[in-house]
């Protein structure tokens, strides 16, 4: 073995040795750590499920997500097998716990081998150790590619960052086996490894078709042809297989479906053409594949243009584009991307006749940064690729000739490229740490939904089919759905089955008529509030909002506008219970005992609350208070204590007189003592010198009692 191999050698043993102590786990309690994120609590789950009733078939259905209806589950079944089958050989315990720490490692073997990949490419690419090494560096620190591959994080946005790790490799090096197996890992793996699959064959498609006929036209192996094809049929054969409930034959270009088949079909004729220099071949199956496109289309269309081109709808965290903000005001990481597209599209267009192994890497680089500003997903997934494609840039550039007229000293160049890289490093290492710091700490975060579930879970009897249901917002539904056993009808799962509506129809409501209305058609026996800004947010394009209505942040909490109040269920939040003088049908039975500041902003005043980081609440009828008045009174003021653990309030509502009349509906019994909740004392109906005390029991609440009283003397 030679000085180089053992360099090489010793250098990818301190990348991969990095690489596992940067992503190690912390000490956070493991529930909390997998139930911090949406999805790996959902594979987990899915393997728990997989382990303890249908091993090896994996649920194709899930009852009770998308509630009352269920919702036809699309992760791929493949990935829950392997996650499963190596829960069983390891133990027989299927505690969420367990099964978070047992399969954690491994998405610490799919950093590793990722860094491998992109070392490997970059040093055939590049010839150069240092720019291998520079790039193998920041994708074992940099941003993104620490979120997909830390410890625990068993998801599928890393298998596809390993597969276009391995689709480079396959570029740099025309392996089959590489090509092959990246094309696998993301169509079996990964629910949107097909789509960018079909983006790497559009990208090879067009190079070789910009290549045809000239000397610049390289050979490729006849897997290349053939592998993607076959691929998507045993992806297809797989799903058959493990699917309790398989999905027959359909088109769906965004999620593996005969779709694929056909048309990388046809992408695999079209580049036998360019290297048999057939013409018809190639015009056949272009054709072949515009038919195949315009009947999907025609089939999908409303689908597709939901989930592609319509402003309004909502979009879950993981979906948000990193280009929402100003391209001014955007992190220093975002602005990087937004350059290194534009410089890498000008040298794909600049040297695609000079070198034709570097063109479709080229084109390679810069499609993906540019794909990868679109949704925060896509940034994570590409972020291995994005990365060397950085790497690459400050290579070509430094190589140039026109770089070497500048600077002709070889030390010199060296220097330059030592300060761009330092200067660039921080950048991307900072959001690389930001990205394990947010790992390690949000544990803290997804506590209170935790305590929640967990609440339900002692307290609220699980129901034996899909309802009643819980309406809760996507951040706090699959803990809802897997902690407690509950059924919920807005989950994190927005496609191909939106939520949007029943979000616009329950968060806008402006009237207990209207959220009653929503409530009784989706059969909710509770709500649970989190958050539910944000969710408002999501439509702030409404009226009266024509600007967002999370106003920013400051130490008195998040600020917020007033007009966040027209919502009924904010308000509710707001108020903890019987939101403004209205009673919508929701009695409060579960508060966190963790607090959140939240300032209302109204012109140049503010008002600040302290309220529950997350709150339950049980449908019921509401209490009816019928008063009748023996004096001449206009108005009659009602007057309660309301107490959490970290707020007191003298609560005041007046209600007008009619005919010497009065009503008022009350979600909140009086007294009431629940868990960081209580009402101290009964209700006090006053007017002029008379006073009613009235005690409003929980089952008054419930059943919707009516209750009458005569207001006429000061002790009654």
């Amino acid at each position: 073995m030679g000085r180089t191999e053992i360099r090489h050698g010793v250098t990818l043993l301190v990348l991969l040795l990095g690489s596992v102590m940067w992503r190690l786990p912390s000490d956070s309690d493991p529930l909390l750590m997998a139930a911090s994120d949406n999805d790996v609590l959902y594979h987990l789950f899915r393997v728990q499920q997989c382990v303890e009733s249908s091993y090896p078939k994996v649920s194709s259905i899930d009852p009770f997500e998308h509630a009352p209806l269920g919702l036809r589950v699309h992760w791929p079944p493949l990935l829950t097998l392997v996650y499963a089958t190596a829960a069983k050989i390891s133990s027989s315990t299927t505690d969420l716990s367990a099964l978070y720490l047992r399969l954690g490692w491994i998405p610490l073997l799919v950093a590793c081998l990722s860094v491998i990949l992109i070392y490997r490419s970059m040093m055939i690419l590049t010839r150069n150790d240092a720019i291998a090494f520079l790039a193998a560096l920041l994708c074992m620190l940099g941003a993104g590619t620490t979120y997909v591959s830390y410890f625990g994080n068993v998801d599928h946005h890393g298998i596809v960052a390993l597969a276009m790790a391995f689709i480079l490799h396959a570029f740099v090096s025309r392996s089959s086996f590489s090509w092959c197996t990246g094309f696998a890992l993301a169509t079996w793996l990964a629910p949107e490894g097909s789509l960018y699959m079909s983006f790497v064959l559009v990208l090879l498609c067009i190079d070789q078709a910009m290549s045809w006929k000239t000397s610049q036209a390289g050979q490729l192996p006849w897997l290349w042809f053939v592998g993607p094809a076959a691929i998507a049929v045993i992806g297809h054969i797989w799903r058959f297989l493990l699917e309790t409930q398989p999905l027959a034959f359909h088109l769906d270009p965004l999620l593996l479906s005969l779709f694929h088949i056909l048309v990388w079909a046809a992408a695999g004729w079209f580049l036998y053409g360019c290297q048999k220099d057939c013409r018809w071949q190639m015009l056949g199956s272009i054709l072949c594949g515009i038919a195949v496109l315009g009947i999907t289309l025609i089939d999908r269309w409303s689908t597709l243009s939901m989930r592609l081109f319509h402003n309004g709808r909502v979009s879950v965290a993981e979906e948000s584009s990193l280009l929402n903000v100003e391209l001014l005001a955007s992190t220093p990481m975002i602005r990087l991307l937004v350059l290194l597209s534009l410089l890498l599209t000008i040298l794909w267009l600049q040297h695609r006749f000079i070198a034709k192994k570097q063109s479709i890497i080229q084109a390679y680089f810069a499609f993906f940064s540019l794909f990868a500003m679109t949704e925060s997903r896509h940034f994570r997934a590409a972020s291995f690729v994005v990365l060397a494609g950085l790497c690459f840039a400050i290579w070509r550039m430094g190589s140039s000739q026109t770089f070497h007229k500048w600077v002709k000293h070889r030390k010199s160049r060296i220097l330059i490229g030592v300060l761009v890289s330092i200067a660039l490093a921080p950048w991307i290492i900072n959001q690389g740490f930001f990205d394990r710091q947010a790992r390690r700490n949000i544990a803290t975060m997804a506590y209170p939904r935790v305590q929640l579930s967990q609440w339900m879970a002692e307290h609220v009897t699980a129901p034996s089919n899909a309802t009643p249901t819980v309406l809760a917002s996507w951040g706090s539904s699959h803990q809802i759905r897997i902690l407690a056993k509950q059924p919920v009808v807005i989950d994190p799962f927005n496609f191909p089955d939106p939520v949007d509506q029943i979000v616009k129809d329950a968060w806008w409501a402006e009237s207990a008529n209207e959220l009653s209305q929503t409530l009784d058609r989706f059969q909710v026996g509770h709500v649970a509030i989190f958050r539910p800004e944000y969710l408002i947010c999501a439509f702030k394009q409404k009226p009266p909002f024509s600007k967002n209505p999370i106003v920013g942040a400051n130490p008195d909490g998040l600020l917020l506008s007033t007009d966040l109040q027209s919502s009924l269920l904010f308000n509710l939040n707001w108020n903890t219970a019987n939101p403004d003088e209205a009673a919508c049908g929701l009695m409060p039975i579960f508060v966190s005992n963790e607090p959140r500041k939240v300032t209302v902003v109204q012109g140049q005043s503010r008002a600040m609350r302290l309220l529950p980081k997350v709150s339950l609440y049980k449908r019921v009828q509401s209490a009816v208070i019928v008063g009748n008045l023996a004096c001449d009174c206009d108005q009659v003021r009602v007057t309660y204590s309301l107490e959490t653990l970290f707020s007191k309030r003298r609560i005041n509502h007046l209600l007008d007189v009619v005919d010497h009349q009065w009503r008022w509906a009350t979600d909140l019994p009086a007294p009431y003592l629940i868990d960081s909740l209580k009402v101290t004392e009964p209700y006090q109906f006053a007017c002029d010198h008379s006073v009613a005390t009235v005690l409003v029991m929980v089952e008054d609440v419930i059943s919707g009692t009516k209750l009458d009283i005569v207001l006429s003397t000061d002790h009654d």
